[in-house]
């Protein structure tokens, strides 16, 4: 009985006190969920880098923690689902989390099903090369020419995989007949 007043309690609970739970018993640094734009992941870098300078970060993880997260924001900014072209807010969910000597940096947002098989093969693709690999891939890409309306051409991904030296973490999980929730992780050493 015990248990059902607890489950109870726990979804009369208001949002932010679950959200300040997890980033007690998880070691969050930071966690956004919602309508999002450009202007706000400026914002979410700057908050997230003010952090790990405070908790005493070394420079070489947190460089590559913040890189890691502007190429993840820019993916999302790049790939997000909007109701109109017009639009330029999105949604998302963007975390980042401590795990002793480890980051975790986390992203969901919408996506076009007509996306993920190419998506869905690019990170398949990074997860099975070698660091020597994706160093060789990035620069030939470097030196490829792109189209207009792909400006990175792929490069967000494959910085991520040469900075962070591990596997992605992904999801795929479909909405309706035309959108995904797209859930991403990166591991950062």
């Amino acid at each position: 009985m015990e248990s059902r007043s607890n489950q109870r309690a726990a979804q009369n609970q208001p949002a932010s006190m679950s959200i300040a739970t997890r980033m007690m018993d998880q070691d969050r640094l930071m966690e956004f969920g919602g309508y999002t734009h450009k202007d706000l992941h400026i914002q979410l870098i700057e908050s997230a880098e003010k952090q790990m300078l405070e908790i005493g970060e070394c420079t070489r993880i947190r460089k590559r923690v913040v890189n890691v997260l502007i190429e993840c924001l820019g993916n999302i900014t790049f790939h997000a689902h909007r109701p109109s072209k017009e639009a330029a807010f999105f949604k998302a969910a963007i975390a980042i989390t401590r795990a002793g000597s480890k980051y975790v940096v986390d992203t969901t947002n919408l996506i076009p099903d007509q996306q993920v098989a190419a998506l869905r093969a690019t990170l398949e693709k990074l997860n099975g090369l070698a660091f020597h690999e994706l160093t060789e891939l990035y620069i030939e890409t470097l030196n490829t020419d792109r189209s207009p309306d792909r400006p990175g051409a792929g490069l967000g991904f494959i910085e991520m995989a040469r900075r962070s030296k591990q596997k992605f973490h992904y999801q795929f999980q479909k909405v309706n007949y035309n959108l995904q929730i797209f859930s991403f992780q990166v591991t950062i050493e």
